[in-house]
């Protein structure tokens, strides 16, 4: 894979958030590393069965027009802010947990809520505040995704400030900082990556969760209908995407998965993000096979052999060759590319 600027970068900022993490809990690998499962054939076989089951309408939902996102009022991308803010993040500030799920006093909450001085908060503002083109703002020759312990520590930072604006009596300046969550989070829901579907339905709930909270705490005692409502829809996108990305991650570590796996790819009824991360797993998931780390399975270049001769969207076609890349690379460069791959699911684990 030529190009790694954004990839180095990425995989530095991982290194540093998992600096922090230990420093914080010192504790942090034997708990959240050591118990790691592995992957195996069974679990992998399991994982390609259950893909039936995905609820893909629910993965696939296109945002509400409901009123709680923020309207475009600037020409520039604001997506290039935002992907400037998530690369220094964890370089800067390292990782915070989503501290509203926690009781007052709490450490964890106490942390979360020294975030909202960040002044990430004002640049992600801004960032909502513009129009949005990842694809223009994530340029080079890697298929590039966003790691979730660059994007969610910003988002929080300024649910963060949004719940202090609430204590302040700053009613007005809590709700715009918590919809312009929600516009960032809608906006990496539209993407055809599925782990930025992911992480946007994450956003999501997260924004709604606090927003639920500054109405309850507003002189409503509750939140209304329509933010409850909203809430349980992210958590139904959010759980959904997880379990797609778990199951097509885990399938596509058996090259005997991958005839499955391109069926995924070629069908036009699933969705985008689905297919594209079928085509994910069958380029990468040897980097989570332990049996073919040394050498690749022939069967996924063949699949993807394949895949490169249908009609495919772009989004796919880039993908297909980047994959067909990752597995005729030298055994250097795929020891580079293994450990970049499983630090990125890592991250998932690190971000909470």
């Amino acid at each position: 894979m030529a190009g790694c600027g954004c990839g180095a970068l990425l995989g530095a900022a991982f290194v540093a958030a998992m600096i922090f993490a230990v420093l914080e809990d010192p504790d942090f690998f034997r708990r959240e590393f050591a118990t790691e499962t592995a992957f195996t054939p069974e679990r992998a076989k399991a994982a390609r069965d259950s893909l039936s089951s995905l609820d893909m309408g629910a993965v696939a939902r296109a945002p509400a027009r409901d009123g709680y996102t923020l309207p475009p009022r600037g020409r520039a991308n604001g997506a290039a802010t935002a992907v400037l803010v998530w690369t220094d993040s964890a370089f800067v500030h390292g990782i915070i947990a989503f501290g509203d799920t926690f009781p007052d006093g709490d450490r964890a909450r106490r942390r979360w809520v020294a975030a909202a001085a960040w002044d990430v908060v004002d640049s992600l503002r801004a960032a909502a505040l513009n129009r949005w083109d990842l694809d223009a703002a994530l340029p080079g020759e890697e298929d590039r995704a966003l790691w979730p312990t660059g994007v969610l520590p910003t988002t929080r930072a300024v649910l963060a400030r949004a719940r202090l604006a609430e204590v302040r009596g700053e009613a007005a300046e809590a709700d715009t900082l918590v919809r312009a969550v929600v516009t960032v989070g809608r906006h990496l829901q539209r993407d055809y990556r599925l782990s930025h579907v992911l992480l946007g339905a994450r956003i999501e709930w997260e924004a709604f969760h606090v927003l639920a909270g500054v109405e309850a705490q507003g002189g409503r005692r509750v939140a209304t209908p329509a933010t409850v409502a909203a809430l349980a829809r992210a958590e139904v996108a959010a759980r959904a995407a997880e379990r797609a990305y778990r199951l097509i991650t885990v399938a596509g570590a058996l090259a005997d998965n991958c005839p499955d796996l391109l069926g995924v790819a070629r069908d036009r009824a699933v969705p985008l993000p689905l297919r594209h991360a079928a085509v994910w797993a069958i380029g990468y998931g040897w980097a989570l096979a332990p049996g073919e780390q040394t050498s690749v399975d022939s069967r996924r270049g063949h699949a993807l052999a394949d895949l490169a001769e249908g009609d495919v969207p772009p989004q796919l076609r880039r993908a297909v060759a980047l994959g067909r890349q990752a597995v005729e690379l030298s055994l250097f460069r795929r020891f580079d590319l293994m450990t970049r791959v499983q630090a990125a699911r890592a991250a998932w684990r690190l971000a909470g």
